[in-house]
């Protein structure tokens, strides 16, 4: 719990890779950690990394159904995917 709420504190500094190496630790010694995956896809998300963002939050809502915060970035996430998609669409040459 210690490490996962220092890399919370460090994702909330802005210290994004300092806060990916202690959420990574804090999900190897507990692969239920929904909080780790949870900074994980955070972090991702930020560095626009979509999919993988995705990925960490389903991962995060499986373990932890009723964590609020999963399921609004991942709509957040979702939003951000879809936009890029629909962008780089209408901008291949017919």
């Amino acid at each position: 719990a210690a490490l996962t709420t220092d890399a919370m504190a460090l994702l909330q500094a802005g210290r994004l890779g300092e806060a990916d190496q202690l959420f990574r630790q804090a999900f190897a010694l507990d692969r239920q950690n929904a909080l780790a995956l949870l900074g994980l896809g955070v972090i991702e998300h930020r560095g626009g990394n979509f999919a993988a963002a995705l990925a960490l939050f389903d991962r995060c809502i499986l373990i932890a159904p009723a964590l609020a915060a999963a399921h609004v970035n991942r709509g957040n996430s979702w939003r951000k995917a879809s936009s890029t998609t629909q962008r780089s669409t209408r901008l291949r040459p017919r």
